[in-house]
């Protein structure tokens, strides 16, 4: 998917439920609350591109998924 999107060059919109999936593709994640379907928060997601394998077990990754998952359940 990442290959798809970064030969593609543009500006692509993504659902998905999976954080990491969320911080290793996205250069802003929207993040959602229910009932009723709001934007709660929009985080910009400042890591360079391209994002290697490498960067998918990274500590920065693990960090910006911990605080996108506090938003989801604050």
């Amino acid at each position: 998917m990442a290959e798809i999107l970064s030969r593609r060059g543009t500006t692509t919109v993504l659902v998905t439920h999976d954080i990491r999936e969320s911080v290793f593709l996205a250069d802003r994640i929207v993040v959602m609350k229910a009932h009723p379907g709001r934007v709660s928060e929009i985080v910009d997601v400042p890591f360079p591109r391209p994002r290697t394998a490498d960067f998918q077990h990274s500590s920065e990754l693990t960090q910006l998924e911990r605080t996108v998952w506090r938003m989801l359940h604050a």
